[in-house]
């Protein structure tokens, strides 16, 4: 799993939601995926990431589960999915074997607890992350590189222009 680490301490969801949208295909970047709305000021909401499905083609689910509910639905679907975490935070739990547990803190990075550890700090909710049926994966394209592309196909005089510039430059430096 690709690790999406948080800009701010607000950003703990929308990071998990990130890296779940990139282990479902879409490669995208934690600014592009809020890119085209504006976040509420006190972070992410659960509810928010309801508006942010339809764009993705993704739905959620969330349970409130005990730690045994947890472990059962991971053997069955062998999934990751997002953990509420010491009540104030999100991670994305990402493997459990036989005595622990891997999860993805979007704070600091990879973990490996002991299940009784990750216990005292599992808050009981967790969020899966599905394709719905309008999912197509995706990956992102730099906006700079997009509109770079976009000028040299429509004037081709702007690459000859671009390598002057670029010559111009190496005989300066």
């Amino acid at each position: 799993m690709k690790i999406i680490l948080q800009n701010n301490e607000e950003d703990c969801l929308l990071a998990c939601y990130t890296m779940m949208l990139n282990d479902l295909g879409h490669r995208i970047p934690l600014h592009e995926v809020c890119n085209k709305d504006s976040l509420p000021a006190d972070g992410l909401s659960l509810s928010y990431l309801l508006t942010l499905n339809d764009r993705f083609g993704v739905t959620i689910n969330a349970y409130r589960t005990s730690f045994d509910d947890l472990l059962k639905i991971y053997e069955e679907t062998k999934r990751r999915m997002i953990i509420h975490w010491n009540n104030d935070h999100f991670v994305v739990l990402e493997k459990i074997k036989t005595d622990r547990v891997l999860i993805v803190d979007p704070a600091i990075g990879r973990i490996r607890y002991h299940k009784s550890e990750f216990m005292e700090h599992y808050s009981g909710t967790m969020i899966m992350v599905n394709k719905g049926n309008e999912f197509k994966p995706e990956r992102y394209n730099p906006i700079f590189w997009s509109y770079f592309k976009k000028t040299l196909q429509v004037k081709p005089i702007s690459l000859f222009i671009l390598s002057l510039l670029f010559i111009q430059a190496s005989v300066l430096l």
